[in-house]
C-alpha cells in the first residue's frame, strides 16, 4: 500500500508548467481535429489500460491464466507498434518476453501487489494524458501541427 502512497507525490499536478489558452473558437474545423488526434490516440491507450487491469484483476481472482494475460498484452496497440520497428525491438521484446515469462512462473503468486502497481501506472498514465490534452491539444490545432 506504501506505493499506492506515492501516487499522490507521482500525480503533483501543481508543479505541472501550464502554457496560456487560447480561444478555441479560433480555430478552423481542420485545426481542431488536429488537436483531436491527440485525444483519439489516448483513447486508444485509455480503453487498452481499462482492459489490462480488467484481466489483472481476474488473474488476481484465479479466474483467467496468466498466459491469456500474457496474450492480451502481446495484442495491444502499444506492443504491437514495438514489433514494427525493426530489429532492436524484436531483440528487445524478445528479452522482454524471458523477462515476462520469469515474472508468470515465479511472480505471479504475489499477483495482488502487481494488481496496485497496474493500478497505479493508469493513475498516473490517466493523469499525465489529461494533462497533455489541457495543454497540446489547442496548441497542436493551433500550429497545425500533425502528430
Amino acid at each position: 500500500m506504501g506505493r499506492m502512497n506515492d501516487l499522490a507525490a507521482d500525480l503533483d499536478e501543481d508543479r505541472r508548467p501550464r502554457a496560456p489558452k487560447h480561444d478555441p473558437e479560433a480555430l478552423t474545423p481542420a485545426q481542431r481535429q488536429l488537436g483531436r488526434h491527440l485525444i483519439d490516440v489516448h483513447d486508444g491507450y485509455r480503453q487498452e489500460m481499462r482492459q489490462i487491469s480488467a484481466a489483472v484483476g481476474q488473474v488476481a481472482a484465479g479466474t483467467l491464466d496468466p498466459t491469456a494475460l500474457r496474450s492480451l498484452v502481446n495484442q495491444l496497440s502499444m506492443r504491437q507498434n514495438y514489433w514494427t520497428l525493426g530489429a532492436f525491438c524484436a531483440t528487445f521484446c524478445r528479452l522482454v518476453t524471458v523477462h515476462h515469462t520469469i515474472e508468470d512462473e515465479h511472480m505471479f503468486p504475489a499477483i495482488g501487489r502487481v494488481r496496485a502497481e497496474v493500478e497505479r501506472l493508469v493513475a498516473v498514465l490517466s493523469s499525465h494524458f489529461a494533462y497533455e490534452e489541457e495543454e497540446l491539444v489547442e496548441p497542436i490545432a493551433r500550429l497545425d501541427l500533425r502528430i
